[in-house]
């Protein structure tokens, strides 16, 4: 039977305060807190005094390190009941802070979300179910442990924790990222900060684009779902994760660790499609063909209507970020894709496979 090579520290606990071998096959992983704030070394010199009759096979520091302090070849007293001792890998998590909730940091619970995917991988648990395989102390000793912090993620721990085991996703944290584009899975408020204090934009304060993506035209500014967004820049705030939407910002995963948002990951050459509409991300030149070369209209020599769209009167003919482009053809040239705008060209992603323009239709 193997350790996770996950841990950072080993800090054997004292061998009055485990049992060696185990008399029941691991069923089960078993979260515990540890009622403070701890570094991974720490928790494990807890379970080296002589006398403290107590232990746990890994343990969590409030920035993340994992230790491993029982074998899970022996059994650790943790749980207050020697038969779930027995069938259970058991994992202590520092606190981020004493008392309230008890809650943990993003970092440990990061970890305990790997930890928890490696254990069942290593032990064949099969898919984790919250109350089944994956438990808490309070379920088998009269005990707050481990906090209401941890108990309300436990839905979220097992459906993190399962996406790595299907090989489909990677936690939170690794997920959303800035200059990414995501679609939002239910319809979301626009706020002014990310937070969700008395902040919500009216509908009538924001632009004649944005109008065309709410929900209502009356009340709080809603975007739809299934609005595609791209957020330049990301935030978290007591759990949550926000991300840009221009100058404001909009919820894509709740306190609750549910993703409220889905990264759209489509391969260019499949997102780009012609007869399709495009919301410009950027200030685009407008080219007279789809090519970098000396080839950019000049403001002075475009359409009265096109006049209404561009940066600036002067100069190179510069459409508007945020001006919507109907495209009937594309044209790819040296990586980059082109849309046509009339008989003329804008760029809508560059070589690098960064996007200049935004599907929304």
């Amino acid at each position: 039977m193997s350790n996770s090579n996950l841990v950072n520290v080993t800090v054997p606990a004292y061998e009055g305060n485990y049992t060696q071998g185990r008399s029941k096959n691991i069923e089960k992983i078993t979260i515990h807190h540890c009622a403070g704030v701890f570094t991974a070394e720490q928790i494990g010199n807890i379970f080296q005094r002589v006398g403290r009759l107590g232990s746990s096979n890994y343990g969590i520091g409030n920035d993340g390190r994992i230790g491993l302090f029982v074998d899970e070849k022996d059994t650790p007293w943790t749980d207050g009941n020697w038969d779930s001792n027995c069938k259970s890998v058991t994992i202590e998590t520092s606190n981020s802070q004493t008392g309230g909730n008890w809650p943990v940091s993003d970092e440990a619970l990061n970890s305990l979300i790997k930890l928890v995917a490696d254990v069942a991988k290593r032990n064949n648990l099969g898919k984790l179910v919250k109350g089944v395989n994956l438990t808490w102390h309070k379920m088998y000793s009269a005990t707050a442990c481990p906090g209401d912090y941890l108990i309300s993620k436990m839905d979220y721990i097992c459906q993190q924790a399962n996406l790595i085991l299907d090989g489909e996703n990677t936690p939170t944290d690794e997920y959303f990222a800035p200059n990414e584009e995501y679609v939002l899975d239910i319809a979301k408020c626009i706020h002014t900060s990310p937070n969700l204090g008395n902040n919500i934009l009216p509908a009538e304060r924001v632009d004649s684009f944005t109008k065309t993506l709410l929900a209502s035209p009356t009340g709080n500014a809603m975007l739809k779902a299934g609005t595609e967004i791209k957020c330049l820049k990301i935030a978290k705030e007591n759990g949550r994760i926000w991300g840009s939407y221009g100058n404001c910002w909009i919820e894509l995963e709740n306190e609750y660790g549910e993703r409220q948002a889905t990264k759209t990951d489509k391969p260019v050459e499949e997102y780009f499609l012609e007869g399709k509409t495009y919301r410009l991300l950027y200030n685009k030149c407008i080219r007279k063909t789809p090519e970098l070369a000396n080839n950019i209209l000049q403001a002075t020599n475009v359409d009265a209507f096109t006049k209404t769209l561009l940066a600036s009167s002067y100069g190179n003919a510069m459409i508007r970020a945020d001006v919507e482009l109907t495209c009937l053809k594309l044209a790819r040239e040296n990586g980059r894709v082109w849309g046509s705008y009339g008989n003329c060209w804008v760029c809508l992603c560059n070589d690098d496979g960064t996007k200049q323009a935004i599907k929304i239709d």
